[in-house]
């Protein structure tokens, strides 16, 4: 249980984190454990964001890692210093640049855990990128809208390469600099880890994990997984828009005391059915009968409905958040 728990934390490693917790999950479910797994599901949170530190050159002499080492620098990548990412201490990361291509290449080992893979990576000037990787953990899940990811599980640095090349679109890239990896890393993990806590992960892609990892499970379980996962998301993005709202100071402290209790945020990743949810659990009104119009975005479809309800029971609008996502702000009528 402790490996899962490290293994929750990781870099662009949302994707393998999440397919861990799910294997996990399901296969708790298939032997009966719902009991143990609330208990112990309930202390498993992934960082919100990461930071690298300086490691050593100690992976470099791992075997695994040498031959990964030695293909970048073959195909003319630069290296830099090897990092630990520091929420997650066994997993190590080594970061190369090619100039010429615009990549930025990474060869990660993950002690005890995943072993050892390698990512090309380029990031756009519009905030998008494309990730070609030989980790074979994160296939059946989505990417993030503008950030595609290519999986060859198990092929060599120079196919990752060679793959980048013919599937690259062609857009500006953002400059790459070794100098400037920690920062892009950590900031990669945190707008992915803010946008699957947003999304959640659909019963699809987790039928697809299930499959890939030799799982025949129920359509009932895999519903509860999916379930259990989003719920996860959301109540660690209420957290963090929490504390982003805090430090934005649109709140006196006083002001903050009064209103706790009652906050809610809304975000464009709620479906109709967290809308009707959030406003009944609010209002204590019974809103079977409320409609919501097609078309609208989840920020936009809650104004709406808001105005619908009687005055004395609508959400006060307290302000906005703008990161990790765009969420609205209200406290919920003294009921």
């Amino acid at each position: 249980m402790g490996l899962i728990l490290k293994i929750l934390g990781i870099l662009f490693l949302v994707g393998i984190a999440l397919v861990v917790f799910v294997v996990w999950f399901i296969k708790r479910k298939l032997r009966q454990l719902g009991n143990a797994f609330a208990e112990f599901a309930s202390g498993m949170v992934q960082p919100d964001t990461i930071s690298l530190r300086l490691g050593t050159d100690e992976p470099l002499r791992d075997p695994e890692v040498g031959k990964a080492v030695a293909a970048f620098q073959e195909l003319g990548y630069q290296r830099g210093p090897a990092y630990v990412v520091a929420e997650v201490p066994s997993l190590e990361v080594v970061p190369f640049v090619s100039p010429a291509a615009g990549t930025y290449g990474v060869v990660y080992r993950h002690q005890g855990g995943n072993g050892v893979w390698s990512d090309v990576v380029a990031r756009y000037a519009d905030g998008g990128s494309l990730t070609v990787s030989n980790s074979g953990h994160s296939q059946g899940l989505k990417p993030m809208p503008g950030h595609d990811k290519v999986y060859l599980p198990h092929e060599s640095v120079e196919a990752l390469h060679r793959r980048y090349l013919e599937t690259r679109p062609g857009k500006e890239l953002k400059p790459v600099d070794l100098t400037l990896f920690p920062q892009e890393f950590e900031r990669a993990y945190a707008e992915e880890i803010a946008w699957r806590n947003q999304e959640g992960v659909s019963v699809d892609e987790i039928r697809a994990i299930s499959s890939n990892s030799g799982i025949d499970a129920s359509e009932e379980v895999i519903g509860m997984t999916a379930t259990t996962v989003r719920r996860r998301g959301q109540a660690q993005l209420h957290e963090t828009l929490r504390i982003e709202f805090l430090r934005s100071g649109q709140i006196s402290a006083s002001e903050w005391d009064e209103v706790a209790d009652r906050v809610v945020f809304v975000h464009d990743g709620l479906s109709t059915d967290d809308l009707i949810d959030l406003l009944e659990e609010g209002t204590d009104e019974d809103l079977d009968e409320l409609e919501i119009a097609d078309g609208l975005t989840a920020r936009e479809a809650f104004v709406k409905a808001n105005a619908s309800l009687r005055p004395e029971v609508r959400f006060k609008p307290l302000g906005m958040v703008v990161a990790p996502v765009e969420a609205d702000v209200y406290a919920a009528p003294e009921v």
